[in-house]
């Protein structure tokens, strides 16, 4: 069995590329509300922080799938299938 960085399959690139989207979300989330208090109001944050959450959850879902449909097996997709 060999195993790639980059996924194979198009759903596998769909999941690193959420899980990836996610994580970017997660730290500028934090660097700009938590380290710098940059907040222009809550409704904000509230959106920012849900929209991050739903795309992992999706990337999640899509992790499966693709590990057991597609039988993927690449470290960006294990990476993120676990890190969600």
């Amino acid at each position: 069995m060999k195993i790639s960085f980059l996924p194979k399959s198009r759903l596998g690139t769909w999941t690193a590329g959420l899980g990836i989207y996610s994580l970017f979300v997660f730290i500028f989330s934090y660097v700009f509300f938590e380290l710098l208090k940059i907040t222009t109001s809550d409704i904000l944050i509230t959106i920012i922080g849900a929209s991050s959450i739903i795309t992992s959850i999706i990337a999640f879902f899509t992790g499966i799938i693709t590990v057991i449909k597609n039988k993927e097996r690449s470290v960006l997709t294990f990476w993120l299938y676990f890190w969600v």
